[in-house]
């Protein structure tokens, strides 16, 4: 099972950098019985790490993966992942997620993300 942050802000205007502020995102990965969440996106040091800090807020278990996001810059980028790693989520390669999921690379995905 996929939730994007496109379905949970259909009817607003973008203008925080949590996928979770102004947003009924919490209500539905709550009441989905999620409680790992995997990101990626741009901004590594605005909009993916204002998100991993508010998740991990709300108590879910947040793994960013830090080849699946970028910043303006490389710097900004490893430097935000060094800053949230260890303390608001767990910062892993797409291989190392592919390996926590115990999948191997040849099979195709049959898990749901929101029971890691």
């Amino acid at each position: 099972m996929v939730v994007t942050v496109h379905s949970a802000r259909k009817n607003r205007d973008g203008t925080t950098d949590s996928a979770l502020t102004g947003t009924n995102l919490r209500l539905i990965l709550q009441n989905m019985g999620v409680i790992n969440v995997v990101m990626c996106g741009i901004f590594t040091d605005q909009c993916v790490s204002s998100t991993v800090r508010s998740l991990a807020d709300e108590s879910f278990n947040v793994v960013v993966v830090e080849d699946c996001c970028a910043a303006g810059t490389e710097e900004l980028h490893k430097k935000e992942l060094e800053i949230i790693n260890m303390i608001y989520c767990d910062v892993v390669s797409s291989k190392e997620l592919i390996d926590m999921m115990a999948l191997s690379w040849g099979q195709p995905p049959n898990i749901s993300l929101g029971k890691l």
